[in-house]
């Protein structure tokens, strides 16, 4: 008796499009055409019995898997099929008036051919012979066709006329001469020193809070538990005619008088003559964790991450950056506004003016200090152009049968992508700020887009300006850099050409991925931040002067043996194809111009050359240890290989060219 009707096998072989003519399924089953007879009270009887008869179904499924085995040699993912049969006729799905092994092993058969001439060599492929898998991908480039930003509704868009202030008030700008105060310690010297206008909340020394001394001569403050006074001083030094000075300024006072002078104890309160309020020098029971031009700043930090459509925020390190800042600063004081965009057509366009229209009225409520950009998004491959979005996605089809097919990506020369991302009055919030291009390397690799890059950072007065030249640039590998960067700029306080050597020794994996380009608008007219530590002890801000100019400095890591004035050397040989068989003939880099690599199998020559008009900073002569004879530290191997950065520099005038806004605009 049959239990696979006509209709079932004709509709079986209508869809088995990948079936070879010759093959018959009536032939390969062993089944007939005859229609399926089924009786309904055996079948009854059947289901009654199944409780009885399940063990022993089992274990004939079992055993028929075993001896089909010698019968035929198929994979063992089809076994499944045949336990699958084995339920759908012991639940009674299936006639139970049939013999149930021969049933079995023809329906098993059945399905076993028909299902591997059609699906067996895509599984085979797919599971056991490639070894190939498909993720996703996490750089930021890639081709994509250019488009010219036609409309932009932002009249006067880089008209002078559109200055609102955003910052709060500069004291180099507004009020100078009321931060200099005359200092008794000072006027021997006829000198003055800065008033701070505003403390830190955290100790300098715990970094912590509680009751602080906040120090008359700098914006550092120091917790009671880090500074130990007398019991019987403690009403005294509360009354508004005592100054607390903290260790940090004391010392430098100290650093700043003669030689004759003797070097005081620290006392930590004074009266505005200089005299002590303490009988007894006052004890110091913090530890110094950070350097002596260290703060602990709460400064309030807006950050905008633009991210395009269809990227995932996390792979930026800009939210790092937030959940860093977030336990320094008071509620509030830590803005984060995620932009996700995409203005691919003009409909679209008009979509992100609204949002960023909006984006912009929220943040004109509060002022900021410091502000962060990150950018990111693709850049096409040939011109340098950056992705902005995507055209209209095209639908085929109704209802379930729809079909949506993605727009193609659309790529903007660099100054109308600038245009179209800052629009809404958000050009205004970003003077100033910080700028992170988390984007592949071909928008400074091609001369014309790095052009209009670097036009760009003028135009909007982006004070410091970060941007990788990875041709596969993977933006998750920046995340040291980010961290130290707010450890010591956004926190510690320091300006970034300070602390420039400490963010490159933190990255050595970004380092070997990418060259690293700083773009740094010097004497700019953009608000400035509150005065640094070292302008504090000098006594004076360094108020900007002279024409302002854009340096460009590119740093490139180097390791003698790797990475030859920061070529990547070739993993693979090129004449013999064997791998890692290079082998350095040249002498040290920091003393030659010239590295030569020889392939020890077939002795062909790679010759890098040092870049012109470059110096080497950071240089470390391979790796050290203790000898066993002396005990001082020495270097290891006879030629140990060396590491370092490779560091570029141009200056040039910071006035925007009066064709680019012409262009632009």
């Amino acid at each position: 008796m049959n239990i696979i009707n006509e209709a079932f096998v004709e509709n079986a072989n209508a869809t088995a499009v990948d079936t070879p003519p010759e093959f018959d399924e009536w032939a390969l089953s062993g089944l007939t055409k005859e229609k399926c007879v089924q009786n309904k009270s055996l079948a009854r009887q059947g289901k009654r019995e199944i409780s009885r008869t399940e063990s022993q179904a089992s274990t004939t499924a079992r055993s028929s898997s075993r001896t089909s085995s010698t019968s035929m040699y198929l994979p063992w993912p089809w076994f499944g099929l045949f336990d699958m049969f084995s339920f759908l006729t012991t639940s009674g799905l299936l006639p139970a008036t049939v013999n149930m092994k021969t049933t079995h092993i023809r329906f098993f058969k059945f399905w076993c051919i028909r299902i591997s001439v059609t699906t067996i060599p895509v599984l085979w492929e797919t599971f056991i012979w490639v070894p190939s898998v498909l993720t996703s991908k996490k750089t930021t480039g890639g081709p994509a066709k250019r488009r010219d930003l036609q409309k932009l509704k932002v009249p006067g868009r880089f008209s002078a006329e559109v200055s609102r202030p955003v910052f709060p008030p500069s004291p180099a700008e507004t009020n100078l001469k009321a931060m200099f105060t005359p200092d008794s310690q000072c006027k021997a010297e006829n000198s003055t020193f800065l008033k701070p206008s505003t403390h830190n909340i955290f100790c300098c020394f715990c970094r912590d809070g509680g009751t602080l001394y906040d120090c008359y001569r700098c914006p550092r403050a120091v917790c009671e538990t880090c500074v130990i006074t007398p019991q019987q001083s403690r009403q005294r030094i509360q009354e508004p005619d005592v100054l607390f000075i903290c260790p940090g300024c004391h010392e430098k006072r100290g650093n700043y008088r003669s030689e004759s002078d003797s070097i005081m104890p620290y006392f930590g309160f004074e009266d505005t003559k200089g005299t002590p309020i303490l009988t007894v020098p006052a004890t110091i029971n913090g530890h110094v964790e950070m350097s002596s031009r260290s703060q602990v700043c709460s400064d309030s930090v807006l950050i905008l991450h633009f991210v395009l459509k269809g990227l995932q925020p996390s792979g930026s390190p800009a939210p790092i950056m937030r959940e860093a800042l977030e336990p320094y600063g008071p509620n509030g004081t830590i803005q984060y506004h995620e932009i996700i965009f995409d203005f691919g057509t003009d409909e679209k366009l008009d979509t992100h003016v609204k949002s960023m229209t909006k984006l912009v009225d929220e943040v004109r409520r509060c002022q900021y200090e410091r502000v962060e950009v990150f950018i990111y998004t693709h850049s096409e491959t040939v011109r340098g152009d950056i992705w902005g979005g995507f055209e209209n996605d095209t639908s085929i089809g109704k209802g379930r049968n729809k079909v949506i097919t993605p727009g193609e990506p659309v790529a903007y020369s660099v100054d109308d992508f600038f245009a179209g991302l800052f629009v809404g009055g958000i050009e205004d919030h970003i003077q100033g700020a910080t700028l992170w291009m988390l984007v592949c390397g071909h928008t400074i690799r091609e001369p014309l887009a790095f052009k209009s890059f670097k036009g760009c950072v003028k135009r909007f007065k982006l004070e410091h300006t970060f941007a990788f030249g990875a041709e596969l640039f993977h933006a998750s590998l920046t995340t040291p850099l980010i961290t130290t960067y707010v450890d010591r700029v956004l926190i510690e306080g320091f300006d970034v050409q300070e602390v420039m050597q400490d963010l490159l020794l933190s990255c050595p994996r970004l380092a070997m991925h990418a060259r690293i380009v700083h773009l740094h608008i010097t004497n700019g007219t953009f608000p400035r931040r509150q005065p640094t530590i070292v302008e504090y002890n000098q006594g004076f801000m360094r108020v900007p002067k002279g024409p302002v100019s854009l340096t460009t400095t590119a740093y490139t890591y180097f390791h003698e043996n790797n990475r030859p004035f920061g070529n990547a050397l070739p993993c693979q040989c090129s004449k013999c194809m064997c791998v890692r068989t290079w082998k350095r003939v040249t002498s040290n880099i920091s003393t030659s111009d010239e590295s030569k690599f020889v392939c020890w199998k077939c002795k062909n020559t790679i010759t890098y050359t040092r870049p012109a008009q470059s110096s080497i900073i950071l240089f470390s002569q391979g790796y050290r240890g203790t000898s066993s004879v002396s005990g001082k530290l020495v270097t290891k191997g006879h030629r140990a290989a060396g590491s370092g950065w490779l560091v570029s520099a141009t200056v040039e005038s910071g006035a925007v060219a009066d064709e680019v806004c012409d262009d632009v605009c």
